[in-house]
């Protein structure tokens, strides 16, 4: 993987600022009241991890779907409906089902309600 190094670096800084994370929460429960700074550290931390996943949709892309042409904008297929998944991974991972079934079965268990 050619972005393993940077999804590593993002799952690290995520994961050392969720300790400074939890603190910072902790202190707004005594004071009744969530800074903008945590809400700024909240945002970071998914900003990151969201980052990890769409690095490693344009690796699923470029190792699973070579023959296709790269859309100009690819993220991690994460949806709220079957119908929603289908299109996403059909438009930006053409034939992945049936060319890589392992694959395409992660992308389906990592959506929000795997059962869909």
């Amino acid at each position: 993987m050619r972005r393993s190094k940077s999804i590593e670096a993002l799952l690290r800084k995520s994961r050392d600022g969720v300790g400074d994370l939890k603190q910072a929460y902790e202190a707004s429960l005594h004071a009744k009241a969530v800074s903008q700074e945590l809400k700024v550290d909240i945002k970071n931390i998914f900003e990151n991890l969201r980052s990890c996943l769409d690095y490693l949709a344009q690796e699923i892309f470029e190792n699973c779907c070579p023959q296709s042409k790269p859309p100009d904008r690819l993220y991690f297929p994460m949806r709220m409906s079957r119908q929603e998944f289908d299109q996403a991974v059909n438009k930006y991972f053409p034939n992945l089902q049936k060319k890589k079934p392992l694959v395409y079965n992660f992308l389906e268990s990592s959506q929000a309600d795997a059962a869909f």
